[in-house]
């Protein structure tokens, strides 16, 4: 195979689906092309397992399908440090499922490439990881078009005035700063759940 057939991109697994006895089908985000799937053979022999969560580089083959040729993949993260802390690997969980849930193949999206590698790595630096989920979930709806942040509008009803101004900091806050100290109520992140699969799915 001529070297120049083969195209090599980083990205998060989201989703592993074994397939027969050793290979593998994945689906990684990556920064310059969004969602793409791979098809891996003897991925499951390798020293190294590869499941979500897991930032790997990928060496490829395109083909005239959504399902490309991985030649070889190699884990640049594991994100160990979120795997020791139940709270921690939940959260990122939330976040993988979040992209995996909103994002189509082959769309481009390299701001929440961005955000997501930068929200992985503050989980065990803030106060209240589940803000992180929370927060990165209104982002995406942001990012997305579709977050209707109406007061009047129904969702909205779900919240308390309180839970409304943590809501619109969560949506559109920069500070890493501010993002640390907060704190979420419970049901909070339950009415943002709602709210994310309703609108992502409209």
């Amino acid at each position: 195979m001529n070297s120049s057939d083969l195209k090599c991109t980083e990205g998060i697994i989201l989703h592993m689906i074994p397939y027969q006895n050793y290979d593998q089908i994945l689906t990684v985000f990556t920064p310059e092309e969004g969602v793409l799937k791979f098809f891996c053979k003897k991925a499951k022999t390798k020293s190294q397992r590869f499941s979500p969560l897991t930032k790997v580089e990928v060496i490829y083959k395109e083909k005239n399908s959504e399902l490309y040729a991985c030649e070889e993949i190699t884990p640049l993260q594991t994100y160990h440090n979120l795997r020791t802390n139940f709270s921690h690997l939940q959260v990122g969980c939330e976040l993988v499922r979040a992209i995996h849930t909103s994002q189509f193949v082959g769309k481009a999206a390299p701001l929440l490439y961005q955000l997501l590698m930068y929200y992985l790595e503050k989980i065990p630096l803030v106060k209240d990881p589940y803000t992180l989920s929370a927060g990165f979930k209104l982002k995406i709806l942001k990012h997305e078009g579709v977050l209707n942040d109406d007061p009047q509008s129904y969702h909205l009803k779900l919240f308390s005035m309180d839970e409304l101004a943590l809501l619109d900091i969560l949506t559109h806050g920069q500070s890493y700063q501010q993002l640390s100290q907060l704190s979420i109520p419970v049901g909070f992140n339950d009415k943002i759940e709602k709210i994310f699969q309703s609108m992502i799915r409209n």
